[in-house]
């Protein structure tokens, strides 16, 4: 029976999960091992002055409670005040992906205007040296060489179509 079974294993692979048996964990014996205890932290207020914290560990073993004193005075500093910043006119990304699959760009240069404006606003409302400011720089970089990349291209398209349209062929 068993060289059946060990060729049978070595023919098809092992049982599939669904039909082996299955072992009830109420027959299966308890580990060996005890469970480790975790403990948390109970935090205690002192209530009459508010100012007293105890901080105890719940556990089986006594452990020496901590206190902290924690200042009772209210806080007089305020925080910080940024400015609001308002770009006039904002233009992102977002904005001019969406303009361009409603059609509304006329030709390149409204597209071109609206990008450098995306640029300049970049540079112009973020420090000098931080990620934004120095990425509008690499993008408008990258950007410009495309362009010069695509106005060559055209230009030379153009050229090779006037040449083949002015000479003769045999």
């Amino acid at each position: 029976m068993r060289a059946l079974l060990e060729h049978s294993v070595q023919s098809y692979g092992p049982l599939p999960s669904e039909f082996r048996p299955r072992r009830s964990r109420t027959l299966s014996r308890p580990s060996p091992y005890p469970k480790k205890r975790i403990s948390k932290p109970t935090l205690l207020v002192d209530q009459s002055n508010g100012s007293q914290v105890e901080i105890k560990e719940s556990s089986a073993t006594p452990v020496p409670s901590v206190k902290i004193h924690i200042p009772s005075t209210p806080v007089t500093e305020t925080p910080p005040v940024f400015p609001v910043v308002r770009v006039n006119p904002p233009m992102d990304l977002c904005t001019m992906g969406a303009k361009l699959e409603d059609g509304m760009y006329k030709d390149r240069f409204a597209f071109q205007d609206d990008f450098r404006l995306m640029v300049s606003n970049a540079q112009r409302y973020n420090v000098p040296g931080c990620f934004a400011h120095n990425a509008a720089i690499a993008l408008e970089t990258f950007f410009e060489k495309c362009l010069c990349y695509t106005y060559l291209m055209t230009e030379f398209a153009l050229m090779l179509s006037q040449y083949g349209q002015s000479s003769t062929r045999p």
